[in-house]
């Protein structure tokens, strides 16, 4: 899923679609637990200027979807 969420493109959290906003950035964040078997890999986040009132929210890659 996250290679079809890029900067420019308007997206809507999963759990809240009347939420609208364009991304902004894409980055990833260090996790910093240890499993059994090594480290987790690290979390694509993306910051998302929301349409509502422009402020800047940030988002898990996986939590979002395009809105189109």
């Amino acid at each position: 899923m996250a290679a079809m969420l890029k900067v420019g493109f308007k997206v809507c959290p999963i759990y809240h679609m009347s939420n609208t906003g364009i991304i902004t950035e894409i980055y990833k964040r260090p996790v910093k637990v240890q499993m059994m078997g090594g480290t987790l890999s690290p979390l694509l986040i993306a910051r998302v200027q929301m349409d509502s009132d422009q402020s800047i929210r940030e988002f898990k890659i996986s939590e979002l979807m395009r809105s189109d």
